[in-house]
C-alpha cells in the first residue's frame, strides 16, 4: 500500500520458495499492480546451489515493468556460512533498461544470528544503480542515471512460521 499525492496504490505480491534437491533450491517472486505508484508487473527468479565448504551461489533474473519503462536484471551473489553464527553474501547484478543505459550495483550483507537462531542482526553496503533494490518498488526513469551508496544495519525475529517481526534503518 502506499499512498501519494498523484494517488492510491496497491500492490499484491506472491513468493514462491521451490526445493529440487538437496543442494539446489528456487525462490520466486510475481508482483502486480495498478499502474499509478508501483511497477504494473515484477517477476523474478534465482536458483541457488549449495557448494562445497558452506558456500551458496545464486543466478537470478528480473523483470519489472514501469509506467513510462521497463527493465530487466541478471543478478549473481556467493554468501558463505560460518559455524551456523553468521552468514554472508555480496551480490551482483547488472540492469538494462527501454531507455537504453545499462546499470550495475553490488551490495554485501551479513547476519549474526542470535542464541535462538530464530532473530539475527544483520548489517548490509552497496553501491550502483538504486533501482534493483527489492524495497524499491516506486520510481521513475529518472532515478536509473543515480549511482547510490548506503549502509545500513538492522534487526529480525521470526516468532512462527509466517510471523516475522524486522526493523531496518538504511
Amino acid at each position: 500500500y502506499a499512498g501519494r499525492s498523484l494517488g492510491t496504490a496497491l500492490q499484491h505480491e506472491l513468493d514462491l520458495t521451490r526445493i529440487i534437491n538437496k543442494k539446489t533450491y528456487l525462490e520466486g517472486n510475481l508482483g502486480l499492480s495498478q499502474n499509478i505508484i508501483f511497477p504494473t508487473i515484477k517477476i523474478s527468479g534465482s536458483i541457488f546451489r549449495s557448494l562445497r565448504r558452506d558456500y551458496e551461489a545464486e543466478l537470478g533474473l528480473k523483470y519489472v515493468k514501469f509506467k513510462d519503462f521497463s527493465t530487466i536484471s541478471l543478478m549473481g551473489g556467493l554468501s558463505k556460512t560460518y559455524n551456523e553464527d553468521v552468514w554472508l553474501n555480496v551480490r551482483g547484478y547488472i540492469l538494462n533498461s527501454t531507455i537504453g543505459n545499462l546499470f550495475y550495483g553490488i551490495r554485501l550483507q551479513s547476519r549474526f544470528y542470535l542464541k535462538s537462531k530464530s532473530e539475527y542482526l544483520y548489517a548490509f553496503s552497496g553501491l550502483g544503480t538504486a533501482p534493483d533494490d527489492l524495497s524499491l518498488v516506486f520510481i521513475s526513469n529518472k532515478f536509473l542515471g543515480i549511482n547510490n551508496t548506503f549502509v545500513g544495519c538492522g534487526y529480525q525475529k521470526l516468532f512462527k512460521y509466517s510471523t516475522t517481526l524486522g526493523f531496518v534503518g538504511t
